[in-house]
């Protein structure tokens, strides 16, 4: 007779992290709203393109935003406008991608602010 085997190898879950997050600040005539640019990286630092990252501004703006990072593992967000003085914090609130966990434990920075 014949036995038949099956194997069910599930893949290796490969955890993944924020490995910078790059602010710059942008002013137009009395109003100003900064950029957070976001890296992720695997475990072997590698880039993570296809992650789905999600962030909270803070400090003189508010607002949520979620963006899948590019080929180079970045993903860029823009703060809403203000004319207040102050200070704008971005932090990430969580990466998805199937295949991948997110280890916010080895991240290098998971929050960064800029000050006009």
């Amino acid at each position: 007779g014949t036995t038949q085997v099956s194997i069910n190898a599930s893949p290796a879950i490969v955890s993944m992290h924020v490995e910078n997050i790059a602010m710059v600040l942008v002013v137009k005539r009395s109003s100003a709203q900064a950029s957070a640019t976001v890296t992720i990286l695997d475990a072997n630092g590698k880039a993570i393109p296809g992650a789905t990252v999600s962030g909270k501004w803070s400090g003189i703006v508010s607002g949520t935003a979620s963006a899948s990072t590019d080929s180079s593992g970045s993903v860029k967000f823009t703060s809403a406008s203000t004319k207040k003085s102050g200070t704008f914090t971005f932090t990430v609130t969580g990466i998805t991608l199937a295949g991948y966990s997110y280890d916010s434990a080895t991240n290098k920075e998971t929050s960064d602010s800029i000050t006009r």
